[in-house]
C-alpha cells in the first residue's frame, strides 16, 4: 500500500506501521515479491542505497512525533512522500537492473555454447548433460536463482536463438504502438496543464500534489488503460524526462510522478493516474 491517506482521521499522509519494520516490509507492502526483494538488493551497491533511502523515511516519519506545527507538519509529509516515493522507484529500477543482468548472463552462457558447439542448433541431451554441469549462476544471481532454473533457462535460449525452426520474438504489434501513442499525447496534455496549475487547485491533495489522468482532474478524472507491453515502453519513455519516477497508486494500479525544484506556488508534483492489464 502507498503512505496512508491524506485524508485519513489517524496519521494522515504518515507511513503505514507495518512498513515501518523494515526496508523489506515497506517494499511487500507495495506489491514487491520476496523474489522482487532480493532482485532490488541483488547488488551490493543498490542494497546500500535503498536501505540508505530507508533511513531517510525512517528518520521523517520520526519526527512525525515530537508534534510539529501544522505547517511544519505539512511540509513533513511533502519530504515524506518524496522520499517514499523514490525509495520505491529506486527499488523497481534495480529489480529491473537485476533481470537485464539475469538476461544477459543467459546470453553470455549461450554465446559461450555457441562457440563449442557451432554446428549444433540444439542443445541435445548428450552434449548438456555434461557441459549444463559447470553453468551455475555468479554470486548477485544467485541470490534468487537457483542454478537449475539458470541452465533450464540458458538451454530454452539457445533453441530459440539457432533453432531455424524457432518462432521469432514477436514486436509491438500496430495496435499497441497506437495505443502507446495515445497514452504519450494524453500524459503531455497534462504536463502541459500542470504548468500553470497552482499550489491548492482542484485535483491538489494537502501537500500540493495534483492528481490527474487521461481525463483530467478534480470531476473530469477518468483512468485510462493500457496493457503491459505498453506499459513497459511507456515507462521508458517516462523516466526518459527529468524528475520522474513511477510508483504504486491507492486510485488506480500505477502512477507515474514528476516533480519540479521551483518552490513558486504551483504545485510541486504532477501525479498520473494509469490502469495495467
Amino acid at each position: 500500500m502507498p503512505l496512508n491517506d491524506h485524508n485519513a482521521t489517524v496519521k494522515p499522509g504518515r507511513l503505514p506501521d507495518n512498513e515501518r519494520v523494515s526496508l523489506e516490509a515497506l517494499l511487500k507492502g507495495n506489491g514487491f515479491t520476496d523474489e522482487d526483494c532480493q532482485k532490488a538488493c541483488s547488488a551490493d551497491a543498490h542494497a546500500t542505497d535503498l536501505n540508505t533511502r530507508f533511513g531517510r523515511v525512517a528518520a521523517l516519519e520520526g519526527r512525525f512525533d515530537k508534534n510539529p506545527s501544522a505547517q511544519k507538519r505539512r511540509q513533513l509529509r511533502r519530504e515524506l512522500e518524496s522520499e517514499y516515493d523514490y525509495l520505491l522507484d529506486a527499488a523497481q529500477r534495480y529489480v529491473d537492473d537485476a533481470d537485464t543482468a539475469y538476461k544477459a548472463a543467459v546470453e553470455a552462457q549461450v554465446d559461450q555454447l555457441r562457440q563449442e558447439n557451432p554446428t549444433k542448433n540444439e542443445m541435445y541431451m548428450n552434449i548438456w548433460t555434461d557441459r549444463s554441469a559447470r553453468i551455475v549462476p555468479d554470486a548477485r544471481l544467485a541470490k534468487w536463482v537457483q542454478a537449475a532454473a539458470f541452465r533450464l533457462e540458458i538451454r530454452a535460449r539457445y533453441k530459440a536463438k539457432y533453432n531455424p525452426v524457432a518462432a521469432p520474438v514477436s514486436q509491438l504489434s500496430q495496435a499497441d504502438q497506437q495505443a502507446l501513442q495515445t497514452e504519450k499525447n494524453n500524459i503531455t496534455a497534462q504536463l502541459t496543464a500542470w504548468a500553470t496549475t497552482p499550489d491548492g487547485a482542484t485535483g491538489c491533495n494537502d501537500i500540493g500534489t495534483w492528481g490527474t489522468s487521461a481525463g483530467g482532474a478534480g470531476t473530469s478524472f477518468a483512468v485510462s488503460q493500457v496493457n503491459r507491453r505498453v506499459w513497459a515502453e511507456l515507462v521508458t519513455w517516462w523516466r526518459g524526462k527529468e524528475n520522474t519516477y513511477v510508483t504504486l497508486s491507492d486510485t488506480s494500479h500505477r502512477s507515474l510522478k514528476k516533480f519540479r525544484d521551483v518552490n513558486d506556488g504551483r504545485s510541486r508534483t504532477i501525479n498520473y493516474h494509469l490502469n495495467v492489464t
